[in-house]
Formats: structure tokens, sequence, C-alpha cells
């Protein structure tokens, strides 16, 4: 196994200096592929290309792709896995679960051979921003168990998960006693912790690395990381559903796209294709996703793609997010502003909902609505309720409630926390 996964890592750091033109090549060949197979196997995809009246063999190019129909995370979470699985999930099958900002709950599984594709363009990444094999990487995140990965069973890219739902008191004490080359994190988390770092003079932990992903970075925010942490600073974009998607170089000029194994067009307001540097919704196709094919995916965010290439001379093209992703911080009666990737782990850890949204009424008031799932009971209404106040304290009303639905916010964008303060 790993033999296999150094093998997919191998070819994918050579893939991003790969010419352009053989880029758009791997890209339609494997698309073919996807296609047809999506047709044969997967009872979603089968159902809506009769629908649009469209068949495997009319994909010739990749301008071809439009005419498919869009792919919505309601139909990805409705039809699993019956009708989003190529076929049945076996113990082997990696699934990934999310919620994210968007507060859906999806489940996306991959087979053996797809999961090491993303786990090497995840390490692409990496390395390509200066990690050693050797380094040790914090990694902030849902404070939720894991297996090592096989890299990790030979003491190779170990990883700590640390809990994303600490304060920035609490997180730069547990980075002082791991000392870590590698520090992966949200950028509001590290510019808060970078804030402490200024106001105290002292700076406890050294790192060589910081990665931040999971939320739109400002050039402020980048610029205080770095001066407080004193190393360079890099952002990633990505989502559970594919893995890494783009990623910064050590050139700063922008996040190059995973064009091996993502496809991602720019849509208008009316659909149609928006030119190249122009913004518009980002709508993926998953190349490594054979086991649940993700076609045409609107996966909320808003951004453009860049005609200038990067100096650093990969062919990979540049991707640049220009909205979506902006959650709203909850902003208390006493000052402080929670971030909501500090609020999205507590509701996480609870089942029996389909969806929720949390919305800041006053400074406060905090309403959580819930779309039940299948035998849900208040106890879990009065857990989540519980679980917020401990994050919020007690001068906050929170309350929590059943919803039949929950609408979608601005630019079709199924937002998690909303503060209307």
């Amino acid at each position: 196994m790993i033999a296999r996964k150094l093998a997919c890592l191998a070819a994918a750091m050579r893939r991003q200096w790969a010419p352009p033109w053989e880029l758009r090549k791997r890209q339609l060949v494997i698309l073919q592929r996807l296609i047809a197979h999506a047709h044969e196997r997967v009872p979603l995809w089968r159902e809506k290309m009769r629908a649009a009246g469209v068949r495997p063999g009319d994909l010739r190019t990749l301008a071809d792709l439009a005419a498919l129909p869009l792919m919505t995370k309601e139909e990805l979470r409705d039809g699993f896995p019956e009708h989003t699985c190529a076929r049945p999930l076996e113990p082997s099958d990696h699934v990934f679960e999310t919620s994210g900002s968007s507060g859906v709950m999806l489940r996306v599984p991959y087979d053996d051979a797809g999961n090491d594709f993303l786990d090497a363009i995840y390490g692409r990444a990496l390395f390509s921003a200066g990690y050693r094999p050797w380094d040790r990487i914090a990694y902030f995140w849902w404070t939720k168990p894991r297996p090592l990965t096989p890299y990790e069973r030979v003491g190779l890219m170990k990883k700590t998960v640390l809990p994303s739902e600490a304060d920035p008191e609490e997180q730069l004490r547990m980075l002082a006693r791991l000392q870590p080359r590698v520090i992966y994190n949200f950028p509001t988390s590290m510019a808060l912790m970078a804030r402490l770092i200024e106001q105290r003079g002292s700076r406890p932990v050294q790192p060589g690395i910081i990665v931040c992903h999971g939320e739109l970075m400002t050039a402020e925010q980048r610029a205080t990381i770095e001066r407080a942490f004193g190393c360079d600073v890099f952002d990633q974009y990505g989502a559970q559903e594919f893995n890494r998607m783009a990623w910064d170089c050590r050139r700063h000029e922008g996040m190059h796209l995973d064009a091996d194994s993502v496809i991602v067009e720019v849509l208008g307001p009316d659909g149609s294709p928006a030119g190249t540097d122009q913004e518009g919704e980002l709508v993926v196709t998953g190349l490594a996703g054979f086991l649940t094919p993700l076609i045409r995916y609107r996966i909320g965010d808003i951004g453009l793609l860049r005609s200038r290439p990067c100096a650093c001379g990969r062919s990979l093209p540049l991707l640049e997010l220009t909205g979506g992703r902006s959650d709203d911080f909850l902003k208390l009666p006493d000052g402080r502003r929670v971030s909501p990737r500090m609020i999205v782990p507590r509701i996480e850890l609870h089942t029996g909902y389909l969806q929720y949204r949390v919305v800041q009424r006053t400074p406060a008031e905090v309403d959580v609505m819930l779309v039940p799932a299948a035998g849900a009971s208040d106890s879990l209404l009065v857990a989540i309720e519980a679980e917020l106040r401990s994050l919020v304290g007690r001068g906050v009303d929170v309350r929590a409630r059943f919803v039949d639905a929950i609408p979608l916010s601005g630019r079709g964008k199924l937002r998690a926390v909303v503060s209307e303060v």
C-alpha cells in the first residue's frame, strides 16, 4: 500500500510541471471515462443525463462538459448511497463526512485508488511549501479520533490533530508543548494567536511553515501571522468532497489549481461560462471520484481563474477566491467574537439532523434551526443548546428548534452560521 501511495505522489509531483496541453488531454481522457462510468453505474447520473438529453458519447471536448446538468449538495445528501454510488459500499472504502460551512451533512466515499490519489495531491501542496517527511505537523481540526495513515505507520508525515474549537490561548499552549515545524489552521484562529504573541512580545513556538485553509484569508491576516510567527504563510483551498483543490506556492502569486484532480468551471449569473479573470460561481468536477462521481458540483464558493501564469513555472493555473466561505462571527455582549469554526465542531459531535443553521438575532440571542433526521427527539435540541451555551456563556440566550427546511441565503449559498448583529 505504501509503495502505491509513494508512486502516486511521485507522479503528482511530476505533473505540476507538465505542459498545459498535456494536462488538458489528461483531463479529457479521464472525464470521458468518468461520464461513461457514471451513466452506466450511478442511478442519479443516469437519470440526470436522460432528463437533459445527453449521452456519454456527446462529450468530445472539455467545453462539452457544460451540456451536463449541475449537481447539488442536496442531491448528494438525499441520494446517498443507493443513487450516488457506483456500487455498494465496502469496509475498505474511505467515507468522508462533512457539513462544513454549508450546514448540509454529506457523506462522500472514495475507494482505495481514489483515496491514494487525493493523498498525493494533498502531499504535493505540502512538499511544495518546503515540508520534509520527518517534520512534525500540528493540524487543528474537529476533535474526532482517526486511525494512523500508512505514511504515519512508517514514521512519515506524522500529524498531531489538535482541537480547532479550543480558544487562542489554549491553542498557543498546545503549540508551545508540541513545537511543530508545520501548523495547519484556520486563518482567523492563527490571526488571533498572532495578536496574542504581539501583545506579549514573546513567541512560544517557532514553526517553519504555516498553512491556512477553510476560510478566506485576507492580506492583513497573512501579514499579521507572518510577522508574529516569523515564518512563511501559505494559503490552501479545499473541501471534504474533493480534498485539496488549490494551493499557494513559495512565490505567493496565487493558488495553483490542482487541474489534474479537479476541473473547475466559473459560471456567470445566468449559468453561462464566465470569461478568464471574471468572477463567478465555482462548479467542480472531481477526476478521482469513480465510486461517487461528483460532476459539475455546486461547491458554493465564488472565485475566478487567472489568465496569467505563476512565475514559479508550474503549469497548474491560478485560482482566486473572491467570495463565499466568509462565514459570520457571533458578536457577543462581552465583546468576544466567536468564529463559525468553533461552532461547527460542537454541532457535528451530535447526530440526528440533516441540516442546520445558527442565527444570531441580537448580541444576546442565538437561534439554532435543525432539519431533523428520522427518529430525532427533543434531547438533541437540549444537547445542542448546552453545547453552545458552554461556548458563548450565560449572558446569551440559546434556543434550538426543529424546522421543516432551511432556505438558501445570498448567492444561493447554504450558510451554517449567520450573524444579524
